[in-house]
């Protein structure tokens, strides 16, 4: 006999499976990131790109003065040392090798920096660990529900 809540537990975790199997899917490949920040004077920011080879990267810098330096993976082309900018630079580049890209920019101009852009970047695989231990706990709670209709364990 089926109870109301065997059948609620069941729809749970097939909602639960669902939601993990959606995000596993969605998780393969590579991933696009928006880049969007904004610092005051004085401020750094650095970014990090891990991404696969052929991977385009870009961003846009608006300020007043700017320091810039670019590192690309097995040093390919598109790199660039510490260098200062004033007015704004449109940097874009493409990995040459899998690898990780590195961006410091700071503002050393006496108003605000915008930072805009897109990076294609490689998802950690730890993230797919993630959305497998969510599926396995809408398998869990699902069976749990339907177990629980076939016999009612005592204490329950």
């Amino acid at each position: 006999m089926i109870t109301k809540r065997t059948v609620i537990g069941m729809a749970v975790g097939a909602a639960i499976m669902g939601i993990g199997a959606a995000a596993f899917a969605l998780a393969l490949g590579i991933q696009e990131v928006a880049i969007e920040d904004d610092l005051r004077t004085g401020e750094r920011v650095s970014y990090r790109f891990d991404a696969p080879a052929g991977a385009e990267q870009r961003v846009k810098i608006e300020a007043e003065a700017f320091d810039v330096e670019l590192s690309v993976p097995g040093g390919g082309p598109g790199g660039m040392p510490l260098a200062s900018h004033k007015g704004g630079a449109d940097l874009s580049w493409s990995h040459a090798a899998d690898g990780e890209s590195r961006l410091h920019v700071q503002n050393t101009g006496q108003s605000g920096l915008r930072v805009e852009g897109t990076a294609h970047i490689s998802t950690d695989p730890i993230h797919f660990t993630y959305h497998v231990l969510v599926i396995i706990s809408g398998m869990v709670i699902a069976g749990f529900s339907a177990a629980f209709s076939a016999r009612r364990p005592r204490g329950f």
